[in-house]
């Protein structure tokens, strides 16, 4: 008998050794008949808390075992009593439970034994069975490298190659890492975040999207494990953005009251802080003022000030140029502050912000109100919501409040990019100057309200008598006669697109994907959709994209939704319902079966024309288009199972998908393929998605719709399958929401 495809089915695996099985003949304990010979596939990384169950029992060659049992343990060696592990009497399948509250499982390698009757007479296969316990969490990450040092102009330069950090953590030691991320709490207090992207596959590179400024900068990092466990580790990998002094900008309008002691505000400087030092080199009087060695300038902060009885002159001007020098350089900063010399510097008067209503998901600038008085005065918050940490910032020179995170109207809300969550805000400001050091208080009312133009959802539908949720699928017969067409209306009932809105429907076709109707259009208005059904084929399915634009100006939103469409006539060989199978890319999954429309010897496998079409994801992650073309994210799904195999990539292959050519060697080898085991009444003419396969170039899960072309045989002849009538019956559509 030949070994069998096993899955194993728990909360969280990470790896099922399947080339490296475990065999083990009988110890014959009542009987010299022949014994039978186990397989069971080595099990590794399972967590203390999680659920496993093997989905089958052992393979074996020989006589049919029955009357399963544990009939011994170990861990590292050493026996154990445990109750953490069950076994089916009947098939032999071996179960494990998670740990209970407060129940500590040791780590390490567990054997198990297995007692069974072969022929009627008992037999024990000693150590059959590998299960590796192993922790929930890493103990530790390791970034590689763990510093990283680079010059600003490397960052400015488009063409330049950027330093990566890659993480990892021990091998073996724990669960395996199911992604990455930066800590949410971190980011939100953290500005800086912004100049970094994390994949999911745990590789760390500098955002050049992002206005990434020079300096030192500590990263926490989130593993996320697949136990379903969350762990931040703080400060793993530091980046230092070097530069010699690039901007020092002062406060304008400075003034300074004759005879008195007075401390300029702060000003902003851009570059490393690595070594910096500030220096006045030079004080030019303008006009008629008098030379004066009154100013000093503090060497790490760079805040210009005069002491109590200084000699300056009320309505005197001078221009002071400040030398600022770093690790990596310096800079002379000319006539960088302008200072007036005044009887009496003003105190803080009228200080307020208008009250402010914004739509979620909009950007916003806030100014003072108009009336404000006041000489040399720094802003600050004091003390921000905590719904607000991170996504508003201040300038200390003007008082002008922003939205950190910037954002470009219309908004695809199936990627919300910024959001304040809906409700009441005190935004408190503090304003400081010498004449009110402890700083004068002034409340932005920010009212953060739902849009009126507002939507989340919209949709078609589906005429194969399936449930709403199921929804945008529709299969007409097919005809190739001229002018024939089909119209699919929206449903109503799918959508919360609020009344009274400007609405506007708009279609697109995406390109290189067999259609079985040839053009289409679409009503500005209603978003009813017209097909002209004289297509390619009448065995296939296709797509189109269809958006909604709610709204006017700033506040506009939209969202586009895939539509769906198949083909049938009489001669179709068989039909999926529905025939977009939704799937999560990283849990991966199996699809409705197959109805055959030409008998049980039916045999179809993937052979062509391979097609990718992105829908939310990143385009340069995830380029879409047909296999071999120009690098995209089905030439490098091609790739990697090139590299796999260890041979010459070859595009016009049909391996990565293949029932027939993977069945040997390990169907989880396949990217994913059609069940084709006509001995499984229940799984055979199903869809079969490989769990965490389909993964872009930074580690993240594919994002869109895919086809491919089968050809398919009714007479059960295997080898002329390739060969056979070419159909395409069904699509897989990734999303991780699924």
């Amino acid at each position: 008998m030949s070994l069998k495809n096993y899955l194993l089915h728990f909360c969280a695996w990470s790896v099922i050794a399947a080339s490296a099985l475990s065999a083990a003949a009988c110890s014959d304990d009542e009987t010299s008949d022949a014994p039978a010979t186990l397989y069971y596939p080595e099990v590794v990384n399972i967590a203390p808390t999680v659920d496993f169950v093997m989905a089958q029992g052992p393979d074996f060659q020989g006589p049919m075992p029955t009357d399963y049992e544990i009939a011994g343990i170990t861990c590292d060696g050493q026996a154990v009593q445990t109750d953490l592990f069950s076994i089916n009497p009947e098939t032999g399948a071996v179960s494990f439970r998670h740990a209970e509250e407060g129940e500590e499982i040791p780590l390490g390698t567990y054997l198990l034994s297995i007692g069974c009757k072969v022929n009627g007479n008992y037999h024990v296969y000693p150590d059959v069975l590998i299960v590796k316990m192993v922790a929930s969490l890493p103990a530790a990450v390791i970034a590689t490298p763990s510093e990283v040092k680079v010059a600003y102009e490397a960052v400015l330069n488009p063409e330049g190659e950027l330093p990566t950090v890659e993480l990892s953590v021990e091998k073996g030691a724990s669960i395996s890492v199911k992604s990455w991320e930066f800590p949410a709490e971190a980011v939100n207090n953290n500005p800086f975040y912004a100049y970094f992207k994390i994949s999911k596959n745990g590789v760390i590179s500098l955002n050049t999207s992002s206005k990434v400024l020079p300096g030192h900068f500590e990263l926490d990092v989130q593993v996320n494990t697949s136990a379903g466990e969350k762990g931040i580790f703080e400060k793993v990998v530091s980046f230092d953005i070097q530069s010699k002094p690039l901007t020092l900008t002062y406060a304008e309008n400075l003034l300074v009251e004759a005879g008195s002691a007075l401390t300029l505000p702060e000003p902003k400087y851009v570059g490393s802080l690595d070594g910096v030092s500030f220096s006045i080199a030079k004080v030019t009087p303008v006009g008629e003022a008098p030379q004066t060695s009154d100013f000093k300038i503090d060497a790490q902060t760079g805040c210009v000030s005069v002491e109590e009885g200084n000699t300056l002159q009320p309505d005197t001007e001078y221009d002071l140029d400040v030398l600022v020098k770093n690790d990596f350089g310096e800079q002379l900063f000319e006539k960088a502050l302008h200072v007036t010399v005044t009887a009496v510097v003003a105190s803080i008067k009228n200080f307020k912000y208008e009250p402010l209503s914004i739509a979620r998901f909009l950007s916003f600038t806030v100014e003072k109100a108009a009336g404000f008085k006041g000489d040399n005065v720094s802003y600050e918050f004091k003390g921000l919501p905590a719904e607000l940490e991170g996504l508003l910032s201040i300038d200390r020179l003007t008082g002008v409040i922003t939205t950190t995170k910037q954002v470009e109207a219309p908004i695809n809300l199936d990627r919300p990019s910024f959001e304040i969550p809906a409700g009441e805000y005190d935004v408190v400001v503090l304003a400081k100057n010498m004449k009110a050091p402890e700083g004068v208080e002034a409340v932005l009312k920010l009212s953060v309200v739902e849009s009126k133009a507002y939507f989340t959802k919209f949709g078609y539908g589906n005429n194969l008598n399936l449930p709403k949720t199921e929804a945008n699928q529709f299969r007409y017969v097919y005809s190739s006669a001229e002018g024939a067409t089909e119209t699919i209306a929206l449903d109503a009932s799918l959508g919360d697109i609020p009344s009274g809105q400007k609405v506007v429907f708009s279609i697109t076709q995406p390109d290189k994907f067999k259609q079985p109707f040839g053009s289409c259009s679409i009503n500005e208005t209603s978003g009813e959709v017209k097909l002209a059904m004289k297509g390619e084929d009448p065995n296939a399915c296709g797509m189109v994209l269809v958006r909604a634009t709610v709204g006017e100006g700033a506040e506009t939103f939209f969202r586009t939704i895939p539509l769906f469409v198949a083909s049938e006539n009489k001669d179709n060989i068989l039909s999926f319902t529905p025939f977009v199978m939704k799937v999560n890319p990283v849990k991966g999954g199996r699809s409705v079966q197959a109805v055959s429309h030409k008998g049980d010897k039916l045999l179809f496998d993937y052979r062509r024309n391979a097609t990718y079409q992105n829908l939310y994801a990143s385009e340069e992650e995830f380029p879409s288009g047909k296999v071999g073309v120009n690098n995209n994210f089905l030439s490098q799904m091609w790739d990697k199972y090139a590299l796999w195999k260890g041979g010459k990539v070859n595009y016009g292959a049909k391996a990565p998908l293949s029932y027939f050519e993977n069945e040997s060697a390990g169907l989880q080898n396949a990217w994913l393929y059609i069940d084709n085991n006509l001995g499984s009444q229940s799984e055979r003419w199903t869809m079969v998605v490989t769990p965490n396969a389909w993964i872009g170039s930074e580690g993240n899960p594919a994002s869109g719709v895919w086809c491919g072309g089968m050809t398919a045989v009714t007479n059960g002849n295997v080898a002329n399958v390739n060969k056979g009538t070419q159909i395409w019956p069904i699509m897989v559509w990734f999303d991780e929401r699924f």
